[in-house]
């Protein structure tokens, strides 16, 4: 009789847990179906990850944000470009699975991956038969990096006021600019002195100049 109220009473609270998840599912998948994640949606996953930490006893569980250059890149997958980079590729219907290298957690709920960016399904791709979503920053996300105790309480970077971890500034890029460089100083020419050899035959030549001239003179005259 005890072991019959035992399996009741997990069954029951199996029960409530399905349909608290499935809940969360219906209400954010439908619009991300369309390809649209709004804000609303968002904090509505980010609660979810709040009640999906308590639970679990997820330490580490960090904000979802919206990334407008990971929507450029979903974009373009959803248009058949190849891309690569540090996301995880994933179709909305497979959003509250687990993947093979995090099988403890389901994707959209895996503490680590703090960005996100839907595309619609568009018509002139056929790779994919419905709305996709990149997970980032992390392509390849593993159990890990999980870190077990009470919500919040494993924040590298502190925590939210929703006792999600906050999601660290991406550090502005350093820009190396040339170093300027100091023009050589040149040494002043000093004026070196007069070559006497120059001087001389320069006063000859002048001296000779005259005494022709002089010639001339006395011969028109």
């Amino acid at each position: 009789m005890h072991l019959l109220f035992t399996f009741l009473l997990l069954a029951i609270a199996s029960s409530v847990t399905s349909y608290h998840y499935s809940h969360v599912t219906v209400a954010i998948l439908e619009p991300i179906h369309d390809g649209e994640l709004r804000e609303g949606e968002l904090n509505e996953l980010n609660r979810g990850r709040v009640r999906y930490a308590k639970e679990k006893d997820i330490g580490n569980m960090h904000e979802l944000k919206l990334d407008e250059n990971l929507f450029k890149t979903a974009y373009s997958i959803a248009n058949c470009e190849d891309k690569k980079g540090d996301f995880e590729i994933v179709k909305v219907s497979e959003l509250f699975e687990t993947s093979g290298t995090s099988p403890t957690v389901p994707k959209i709920f895996h503490p680590m991956q703090t960005l996100i960016a839907c595309a619609p399904n568009l018509p002139t791709c056929k790779k994919y038969s419905e709305s996709i979503c990149l997970l980032g920053p992390y392509s390849n996300p593993t159990d890990d990096q999980i870190e077990r105790g009470t919500i919040g309480s494993k924040c590298p970077h502190g925590a939210l006021e929703s006792e999600l971890c906050k999601v660290p500034r991406p550090e502005p890029k350093r820009r190396d600019w040339p170093v300027a460089t100091q023009r050589p100083q040149m040494e002043p020419i000093e004026p070196t002195a007069a070559d006497p050899v120059t001087d001389s035959s320069i006063q000859r030549s002048s001296f000779i100049t005259f005494v022709l001239a002089l010639i001339v003179i006395m011969v028109l005259f």
